[in-house]
């Protein structure tokens, strides 16, 4: 019997759970007694990326955030394919998809939660979270599960898989100078960086703090770099002038040569404040760069303290630029970290580890 599974996302921007997604999809296209097919917005990133991947989906106006539209046609196009699931993959799907499902019979519903943010505890979230169409819950470290556990009443519904990442796409490139050379640095200078959405939960300005901070604890030549774009870039870049750091930092924008700067980075300085566990964390590891990061969300699942890089406390700027600081004066230490978590990102962390475990998870739905 095939598993047929229909995934549903609602955002119209590409974000990492979008990522995660297709990357599920693009994993298990060769399983010939799976199909899947993805349900997402018209005009959206999904749905360039499914047509540059050749990925079969279905798109649709989806009109408001709360879309009757949108709801109708994920449940014509789940009655035309005879789905065997749902696999609904942000918050705003669940809430459609818990309508959806009082129209469909024999299918389940599977909710994949990404980041560790507090979930309310008033009485329509609990009804949410606790609704009997809800079959199974996916959550992408455990620090997100420890969110869910007060709010779901049935802890059997919920389970871990971690994401993976291409190792070899990392860990295969070789220039260390690629950012100076962007940037036209001379080869003493250190490249402290961090990729990011320019969002509210990256906590940035955390960054530029401890950029701030570091300027006061060493002379050493280093350029603090960030990566990304989003609707915060002019008030970041307005924060760094604030604090007259604004010479120190490079704001690159949004980049694809992704490999190559974590390749260029001496230091990867997360300051998140909320995640599910970072793909980036473990792309650094397959870069050979040691991660000093913020205690957010998974990130401890992946950065063991003092062992293959450093954890410091969310919103704690001064940490951030100490532990940083003494990476980039430790070559011993710097090498033990990249060492360390190269170990570890082949272990737990890579395409073949993650697609045996949502193979076997989606045939399990079979029953």
């Amino acid at each position: 019997m095939k598993v047929k599974i229909l995934h549903i996302c609602t955002g119209l921007a590409w974000r990492g759970g979008d990522a995660g997604m297709l990357s599920v999809v693009d994993l298990l296209r060769d399983q010939d007694n799976q199909y899947h097919h993805v349900f997402c917005p018209k005009n959206s990133a999904v749905e360039q990326k499914c047509i540059d991947r050749n990925i079969a989906y279905t798109s649709v106006k989806r009109g408001r955030k709360f879309s009757i539209s949108y709801i109708k046609n994920i449940i014509n196009t789940a009655k035309r394919l005879k789905v065997t699931a749902i696999h609904v993959h942000d918050s705003n799907a669940l809430t459609m998809a818990l309508w959806v499902m009082r129209s469909l019979k024999n299918v389940q519903l599977v909710y994949t939660r990404k980041r560790n943010n507090r979930i309310g505890t008033g009485f329509l979230k609990k009804i949410k979270y606790n609704s009997r169409h809800i079959d199974h819950i996916l959550c992408l470290s455990n620090a997100v599960k420890a969110v869910l556990l007060p709010v779901v009443r049935d802890h059997s519904k919920i389970q871990v898989i971690y994401d993976g990442i291409d190792v070899d796409k990392y860990n295969t490139a070789t220039d260390v100078d690629h950012v100076r050379k962007i940037l036209n640095l001379p080869s003493e200078v250190k490249i402290v960086g961090n990729l990011a959405g320019l969002v509210p939960q990256k906590d940035i300005h955390t960054f530029i703090k401890a950029v701030k901070e570091f300027k006061g604890l060493s002379d050493m030549p280093v350029k603090f770099v960030i990566a990304g774009d989003g609707p915060m870039r002019d008030e970041l870049v307005a924060f760094a002038k604030a604090l007259n750091v604004e010479n120190e930092i490079e704001f690159l924008g949004f980049r694809k040569d992704v490999p190559e700067l974590l390749k260029g980075f001496d230091v990867f300085m997360l300051s998140s404040k909320t995640e599910g566990l970072p793909l980036v964390v473990m792309e650094s590891f397959a870069a050979g760069t040691p991660v000093v990061s913020t205690d957010a969300g998974g990130t401890r699942e992946a950065v063991k303290n003092g062992v293959n890089g450093f954890i410091v406390p969310v919103d704690d700027a001064q940490q951030l630029a100490e532990k940083t600081l003494k990476v980039l004066q430790d070559e011993v230490l710097a090498a033990q970290f990249s060492q360390k978590s190269a170990q570890l990102v082949h272990e737990k962390f890579t395409l073949d580890v993650m697609k045996e475990n949502y193979k076997n998870f989606y045939n399990s739905l079979a029953g």
